[in-house]
């Protein structure tokens, strides 16, 4: 399960340090693009800030886009993963309880004459032993 969670962990790791240092970038020309509207500016300054906060915005946005790509991957391999962990104790009990009623419905134990034998000797037997206490039970009274 370990080597499973550390697929793509260390490159969800890795891509988020890229993103995370690609952020603060982006916020600061995204500052500075807004921040024009509320000074002097030229036309000149405004276009350059635009440029800068699109370049910024798309390096993110790219670093950003793989980030989301690892995420999506490890989330199918839990899918996957979990789909094979289901527990199949109860499907195999039952099938084992299954197996054991065809076994000994077609093929009888070997132990299971010898006391049915044993059984049907004791039972013969009995009603003698019965009758022979019942006589002498009998005499004595």
């Amino acid at each position: 399960m370990q080597p499973i969670r550390r697929r793509y962990k260390e490159a969800i790791k890795e891509e988020m340090k890229v993103v995370n240092r690609l952020r603060k970038p982006m916020n600061e020309a995204n500052n500075r693009y807004d921040s024009i509207g509320y000074r002097e500016y030229t036309p000149e300054e405004e276009k350059l800030a635009e440029r800068e906060y699109e370049r910024c915005k798309a390096e993110y946005e790219k670093e950003k886009a793989q980030l989301d790509h690892l995420y999506e991957q490890q989330t199918l391999l839990w899918k996957e993963v979990r789909q094979y962990m289901k527990n199949r104790c109860d499907d195999i009990y039952l099938l084992s309880v299954h197996f054991m009623g065809i076994l000994t419905k077609y093929a009888p134990d070997k132990e299971s004459k010898p006391n049915e034998a044993d059984r049907q000797s004791r039972t013969d037997s009995q009603p003698e032993t019965d009758t022979a206490t019942a006589s002498a039970t009998a005499t004595t009274a």
